[in-house]
């Protein structure tokens, strides 16, 4: 990976803080609970991403996006 310019923090921690905090405010505002949470990023995005990343996924779904 090379990245094109410095940014506070790495990105892969940044992109997880993102997830927690949206996640955090989810069941905070009672859209779901916790539990239901964590079902959704391991059985969805989790076992998704696990193969392709969320660029090769949305190509996936509508090639050129």
């Amino acid at each position: 990976m090379i990245v094109k310019m410095e940014i506070m923090g790495f990105i892969l921690n940044r992109l997880h803080i993102a997830l927690v905090v949206e996640g955090l405010r989810l069941v905070d505002q009672g859209y779901v609970s916790g539990e239901d949470f964590e079902k959704v990023v391991k059985d969805g995005i989790g076992s998704c991403w696990a193969f392709m990343g969320p660029f090769e996924t949305l190509d996936l779904n509508a090639p050129n996006g």
